[in-house]
């Protein structure tokens, strides 16, 4: 349901901050829980290699830059915060 309700709320860019954050902690859990055992490497840089080429990594890393980088113009928090008329949303 996290997955379904937030990846729709960051595809519309609603509660922008709010659904990456919640993203981010279910891919942390799938990582720790089911794919970082999955890694067979033999030595310390290459387990990192095979650990950064999960996708749940590279998820993860999207989602830590949509929280601080903010939903865009073109998202409905970006057309809330014009209507209202907050500073930093410009169009």
């Amino acid at each position: 349901m996290v997955e379904l309700a937030c990846g729709a709320g960051l595809a519309l860019g609603l509660l922008t901050p709010l659904c990456a954050a919640m993203l981010m902690g279910d891919m942390i859990v799938a990582i720790a829980t089911n794919r970082i055992h999955s890694i067979r490497a033999s030595g310390l840089l290459a387990w990192l290699d095979d650990f950064l080429y999960l996708p749940e990594v590279l998820y993860t890393l999207i989602v830590i830059w949509l929280i601080f980088s903010g939903p865009g113009r073109y998202s409905v928090d970006g057309l809330i915060a014009w209507k209202v008329g907050l500073f930093g949303v410009e169009r």
